[in-house]
């Protein structure tokens, strides 16, 4: 009879240890997910306004000086959305990557103006590509993308990685398009890159569109289905790619001006970032969800502790 109760009070002892150990694991896993998703709602600005900064400083290098003033603007916001990641994120300490990036905005900024345009305008793509990864990295850290939940899963994929990718590529062939319709000819080599980004744009639409719907799916938010949710915040990327293929890459050639067409990549861009931010809560609500389910448990674990001990003070008296 001793026996039998010592082995249950043990393995009750050992349990409650586990089921401990656990807890701390789960609050742990939610205060990095939260950090995650905090610092990747600043990087986010920097994928719209870096963009900026490349356009403006290339239309500055081409000889429009009307773009002088704008871009010490856009500069500023930059700077303080670099500040203000460090102080949300703390990621400078866990990715080397952070401190290139912010070395590399430091050089671009101060000398992008020695630079001839196509090499400011390369640069910057390679400093916004960093950008991406940034938030692939920071959404991997933070175990964002190995959440239990697979709908959580599929919906961090679509947030943090297809779609900021697919705005790069909408605001790279917004640039090209433009000095294109400007100049009202479409050469080779501004063909070949238009025709590329295209491509990309719809392929990314394509893996954007199914991810968002399988990860919300049986869901609505703010009385939106997904489905009109998705489509409301994707169809102005689908209008830019047909005036794209219509009016600069079709029989007719340039058939657009550069105003009309640098406004419709605009529009798409901004309804892009729109479903971006309409979408981190929802990836917040998994968070809260994890929290409360860990909230339970401990209250289960503070009722079973309290059992254990007063079965081993009775064990201990017997």
């Amino acid at each position: 009879m001793i026996l039998t109760l010592s082995i249950i009070v043990v393995s009750a002892i050992l349990a409650l240890t586990i089921t401990t150990i656990h807890c701390k694991r789960s609050a742990l896993f939610i205060r990095h997910q939260r950090q995650g998703i905090g610092a990747i709602g600043e990087i986010r600005k920097l994928i719209e306004f870096m963009p900026q900064h490349r356009g403006m400083s290339n239309s500055l290098l081409l000889g429009d000086d009307s773009f002088k003033e704008k871009i010490i603007e856009v500069q500023n916001k930059v700077d303080k959305s670099i500040q203000e990641i460090d102080k949300t994120g703390d990621i400078e300490g866990k990715l080397l990557r952070w401190k290139i990036i912010k070395a590399d905005w430091v050089s671009l900024k101060n000398c992008y103006s020695g630079l001839s345009a196509s090499k400011s305008f390369q640069q910057h793509s390679d400093l916004i590509n960093e950008v991406l990864y940034l938030i692939v990295d920071v959404a991997n850290d933070s175990g964002l993308y190995f959440h239990e939940d697979k709908k959580c899963r599929d919906l961090t994929v679509g947030l943090f990685y297809y779609l900021p990718m697919m705005i790069e590529f909408v605001a790279r062939a917004r640039g090209v398009g433009a000095g294109v319709a400007a100049q009202n000819r479409v050469i080779i080599s501004a063909r070949i890159k238009l025709q590329f980004l295209h491509k990309r744009v719809n392929k990314s639409l394509e893996s954007i569109h199914s991810t968002l719907a399988q990860s919300l799916a049986d869901t609505s938010y703010q009385g939106q289905s997904p489905e009109v949710l998705i489509t409301e915040g994707l169809q102005p990327t689908y209008f830019f790619m047909h005036i794209l293929q219509e009016n600069l890459l079709g029989e007719r050639g340039v058939a657009i001006s550069s105003t009309e067409y640098f406004d419709a990549g605009t529009s798409a861009i901004s309804t892009s970032f729109e479903l971006f931010d309409t979408l981190i809560p929802i990836v917040n609500d998994y968070s809260d969800k994890d929290e409360v389910k860990l909230k339970r448990q401990i209250k289960w674990l503070w009722f079973f502790g309290f059992i254990i001990t007063g079965a081993t003070a009775f064990f201990v008296l017997i």
